[in-house]
């Protein structure tokens, strides 16, 4: 969709057969780790940045890292587009609390490569650390044992409660 749009895309992958495919369709493609990839790029190349479903599956100095590089990779005025799994769903809520807290069960929002969930608030606190602005959080919601009676929130407060946390900031 962004090359139609006429932007240069960068991908970024650590499978192999990912960056196979993405070779096919974008400018750029990079096989490895976001964090090291990201170390590489020149400062203020990017004018829009994606990290989905990434941050969750990296350890708390990778998670900083990567937040930071980001960071230092946009132009002034530019966008990131990141989501997680929030710890404030229905589902997280039950998982963190009856699982975690209460049976001792380490949370990972059904995938095991998960290191750490945020929370909405919690990834919103940790985009401001690294120096980005969030100016809109989506929550989304998808079958689950435990569902809202709505796909997407655009507003306060069911727009923190989504099974999944879509934020935009701007750096």
């Amino acid at each position: 969709m962004l090359l139609s749009l006429g932007w240069s895309v960068t991908a970024v992958d650590l499978h192999p057969e990912n960056v196979i495919r993405a070779k096919q369709k974008v400018a750029k493609a990079i096989q490895g780790d976001a964090v090291s990839v990201s170390r590489s790029l020149e400062e203020k190349a990017f004018g829009f940045i994606c990290a989905l479903e990434l941050i969750e599956h990296l350890d708390e100095d990778e998670r900083v890292d990567l937040l930071r590089e980001t960071r230092r990779l946009a132009r002034p005025g530019a966008r990131l587009l990141l989501s997680t799994p929030n710890k404030m769903s229905p589902e997280g809520l039950e998982g963190y609390y009856w699982g975690e807290l209460i049976r001792g069960v380490p949370f990972k929002a059904w995938d095991n490569t998960h290191q750490r969930i945020y929370s909405s608030f919690g990834i919103r606190g940790a985009l401001r650390r690294a120096g980005w602005r969030p100016l809109k959080t989506v929550g989304y919601y998808y079958g689950g044992r435990i569902s809202l009676p709505l796909d997407v929130s655009y507003r306060f407060p069911l727009n923190r409660f989504g099974f999944n946390t879509i934020i935009v900031s701007e750096a």
